[in-house]
């Protein structure tokens, strides 16, 4: 196995990286594992521990928010932000934990709340319609 490094995309003379491990074929047979699969990892001093999140959902782990306590959050921290925030600026203030938010969840706040996120400059602002 190895560890790689990628870049994801260039910005503005920024390039961002992201980083693969390739995992043989056996221990993803073993597993039971396929392409596509939703995976959590945890670290642990010096070890990674991977784990096939459930029906589409994360390995619950208590520390963690839920998606209402989530939305419940987003939602109120928008309220009167007529300009809206930014990521940073909403987690700061409304004191959330994860440094970037779940792909699936701002989807589903789209849906849930009418999240709009609008590009202005080189920042995406969260605001409510």
């Amino acid at each position: 196995m190895r560890l790689q490094k990628q870049t994801s995309r260039r910005v503005g003379g920024r390039s961002y990286e992201k980083w693969v491990i390739t995992l043989p074929g056996a221990i993803v047979s073993k597993l039971g594992w396929g392409e596509g699969i939703e995976l959590d990892a945890e670290a642990q001093g010096e070890l990674l521990i991977l784990r096939k999140e459930m029906d589409g959902e994360e390995v619950e782990q208590p520390e963690k928010q839920n998606y209402e306590e989530f939305k419940k959050a987003v939602h109120e921290g928008l309220k009167g932000e007529r300009e809206g925030l930014t990521w940073g600026q909403l987690r700061e203030k409304q004191g959330l934990k994860q440094a970037r938010p779940f792909h699936d969840w701002v989807r589903a706040l789209e849906k849930d709340i009418g999240l709009i996120r609008q590009r202005k400059g080189t920042q995406i602002y969260w605001r409510l319609p």
